[in-house]
């Protein structure tokens, strides 16, 4: 503050007091603006100390005038260069791919279901057992033409007055006698020296359509037209040799199977069988 000035000096008592003197206005209104502008400088300066901006001068910037100053803070006049880095290249390992076998898929085979149609059972009929006898019936062959046999020697002659069978095995000769004729003559094979057929008078007793036949050496299955006269001794069919008029035989009567079939249908259960030589 300015020091105050001293009060003006009063006439001694008694003095008339001369006329009083007025101080300067333009002295007083020089000091206003002094102290006015260093207020004004005071409060710049406050204000635009680093750290003491507020709102209002934040807008008194931002409108003064309408143009944006842009305030410059002390110490940030001058743009500092930021230093600069040269990358140096670091040798990085490359990386080689290897090859990874690559899974192809197969095709799987899908089983698919089908339907399995039920069997349907067909009614058969009911085999007849091949060890099983049966009657005689009619012949499914015609009958044969009977050998003419020699003149003077008939092998039915003087016979029983039925039906009956005459093998010779001398001739190697099989003849089918009825009532004192001769029915049919056929070609047979006997037994060889070794298994001879037997002789004497026997009866058919046993009568099968098909049989199997076993013995020293030999196995045979389905023998046909079979007719048992006496233990395994035999009149049946042949398939396994065609030398007929010549002893083959193990003692059985071997006859073409055609031939065996007639004889078979012609001739029943119990009818006589003669061999002789």
């Amino acid at each position: 503050r300015m020091p105050a000035a001293p009060p003006p000096a009063r006439p001694p008592a008694g003095q008339a007091a001369g006329p009083e003197r007025r101080p300067s206005s333009s002295r007083g209104r020089w000091l206003f603006i002094t102290i006015a502008l260093l207020i004004v400088c005071a409060a710049a300066g406050w204000a635009v100390w680093p750290g003491n901006a507020t709102p209002a001068l934040a807008f008194l910037r931002g409108n003064g005038g309408g143009a944006q100053a842009t305030a410059t803070l002390p110490g940030a006049a001058a743009d500092i260069a930021k230093p600069t880095y040269t990358p140096s290249l670091t040798p990085t390992p490359s990386f080689t791919p290897t090859s990874t076998p690559t899974f192809t898929p197969t095709a799987t085979p899908t089983f698919t279901p089908t339907d399995t149609p039920s069997p349907t059972l067909t009614p058969t009929d009911t085999p007849i057992p091949t060890d099983t006898p049966i009657p005689t019936d009619t012949p499914p062959y015609d009958t044969p033409i009977p050998y003419a046999p020699p003149a003077g020697d008939d092998p039915c002659r003087g016979g029983v007055n039925a039906r009956w069978i005459n093998v010779d095995l001398s001739e190697q000769r099989l003849v089918a006698c009825e009532y004192g004729t001769t029915a049919a003559v056929f070609v047979v094979s006997t037994g060889t020296y070794l298994y001879p057929t037997v002789t004497g008078d026997y009866h058919i007793y046993l009568k099968l359509l098909s049989t199997r036949m076993t013995g020293p050496g030999y196995d045979l299955p389905n023998v046909p037209y079979t007719m048992y006269f006496y233990k395994g001794y035999g009149i049946h069919g042949t398939y396994w040799h065609n030398n007929f008029g010549v002893p083959m035989s193990h003692g059985c009567i071997n006859m073409r199977t055609t031939d065996a079939a007639w004889l078979y249908y012609w001739a029943a259960e119990g009818t006589l069988v003669h061999i002789h030589y």
